[in-house]
């Protein structure tokens, strides 16, 4: 039994490995031939051609996850059972609608957070006056957005939350787990964050701080995503919410509805300190996950859809 479990173990640090691989490579490789032809960083560029690209890039890059997950089962004959596909509602409802919720309530509790930051000797509605009918009818075409163009957050979702994260967890204990799967998934980003995605180029301790801080904002979201992961047993509960976290973030919702002076002010405030200031609320978010995800009388359904 124990020589059983010890060579189940060294396949599934095998396969981790190699996701992991094939996961990082791809944009690695990308972005450095996309460097070497432009001369410049992708995501920092002021060239048109160069912008497009890399708007397309994004897309794509966030599909290497999966993409790596697929290879990954093919090459290894790992196969596709506990695949986290399945779509079982009943008896997980909570896990599947009340964390989207969540996802929402964040970007709009920082509305009046940052007002509070940034514009307090004004008043609430003078930096939020644009609650007509057409930021309305743009919220909700954003909503729509989420939930219909799903797969580039499904393309890092099935990777992250659906491979990585359930070899992370018979790998080792739940918060080891999830911090390190948290951290392997920002130092993913790196290669986009060298380039400006995120946060620019123009700060104190480029590009390391910014690494560093995307890091911190994976780890915290990592604990909320797998929380929701391994409670439905499914990958799709959690491509919704990150679909929400890159298409109805604070900043977008800033654009919607708030004033130009308020939006000044927050630009001004510099991609750093920003990213510090809206992730206080997801890294709450995390903790709690994290300390649920840890309760050991909540069952977890399997990626097959048992229990």
């Amino acid at each position: 039994m124990k020589n059983d479990h010890e060579n189940e173990k060294k396949q599934n640090l095998l396969r981790l490995l190699i996701y992991l691989i094939l996961s990082f490579l791809p944009d690695i490789i990308s972005v450095l031939v996309i460097w070497l032809i432009f001369k410049e960083p992708l995501f920092a560029s002021k060239n048109y051609r160069v912008t497009q690209l890399a708007y397309v890039f994004g897309i794509l890059g966030m599909m290497a996850p999966s993409t790596a997950c697929l290879l990954t089962r093919l090459l290894t004959k790992e196969g596709f059972g506990n695949n986290y596909l399945d779509i079982r509602i009943k008896g997980n409802a909570g896990y599947w609608i009340i964390p989207i919720l969540v996802k929402f309530l964040e970007g709009w509790v920082y509305l009046p957070v940052l007002w509070f930051l940034f514009m307090r000797h004004t008043s609430l509605s003078a930096d939020y006056p644009n609650f007509n009918a057409v930021s309305i009818a743009s919220y909700l075409h954003q909503i729509c957005v989420v939930f219909l163009c799903f797969f580039s957050p499904f393309g890092e979702e099935w990777g992250w939350r659906g491979y990585m994260m359930p070899k992370l967890l018979k790998l080792m204990p739940k918060p080891a787990a999830v911090i390190l799967g948290g951290i392997i998934w920002g130092l993913w980003h790196a290669p986009f964050t060298i380039t400006g995605h995120n946060f620019g180029i123009n700060y104190p301790g480029f590009p390391y701080l910014g690494i560093l801080l995307m890091c911190l904002v994976c780890v915290v979201n990592n604990a909320f995503l797998t929380l929701v992961t391994e409670k439905t047993g499914s990958i799709f509960p959690a491509t919704f919410i990150h679909g929400i976290n890159n298409s109805l973030s604070v900043s977008i919702l800033l654009t919607l509805f708030a004033s130009s002076s308020l939006r000044y002010k927050v630009e001004s405030a510099g991609t750093i300190k920003m990213t510090l200031i809206i992730t206080i609320i997801p890294a709450i978010t995390g903790i709690v996950s994290l300390i649920l995800f840890m309760k050991k009388r909540v069952k977890c359904v399997n990626g097959d859809g048992s229990v």
